[in-house]
């Protein structure tokens, strides 16, 4: 096939753009937040977490939420992707280590409780899911905590 006959197809979007204010305020927020909950261990993930512009995704994907559900999903998205990083091996995905997370985690989806010392990041989740249960019904936070399962 040559070149000259291959179209790329013009992809429109029906609705307009719009992003939330203040997302260097937010991002500031999320990772001193991160910082906090011991999120960025070295130097090297303090510098991850800075490019990683989680909270400018979360103002785009939600441009008219309010300030502090943004700051819960900037917050998430942070979570989410440290713990996929350095939680969960792509090698070996069923280790102990990761199976002592994920029955930490689901302790704090199903029964809002962590251990004195609890292992890395489920302090930060459990911080995530009590400001996601004063936005949320009981009904809706279940689906929120079904689809942390799968």
């Amino acid at each position: 096939m040559e070149l000259e006959h291959f179209r790329i197809p013009v992809i429109t979007f029906p609705w307009q753009g719009a992003c939330a204010p203040d997302v260097e305020q937010l991002e500031h927020r999320r990772l001193t937040w991160a910082t906090r909950h011991g999120l960025t261990p070295t130097a090297e993930h303090r510098a991850r977490a800075e490019r990683a512009k989680y909270a400018s995704f979360a103002a785009r994907g939600f441009p008219h939420a309010s300030p502090a559900l943004l700051q819960i999903f900037a917050d998430f998205l942070a979570w989410f992707f440290v713990i996929d990083d350095l939680v969960m091996d792509r090698v070996n995905p069923l280790s102990a280590s990761t199976l002592s997370h994920l029955t930490a985690f689901l302790d704090v989806l199903d029964l809002d409780q962590s251990s004195p010392e609890p292992l890395f990041g489920v302090g930060a989740l459990r911080d995530i899911c009590q400001r996601l249960r004063g936005f949320l019904s009981p009904e809706h936070f279940s689906r929120f905590a079904q689809g942390m399962r799968m």
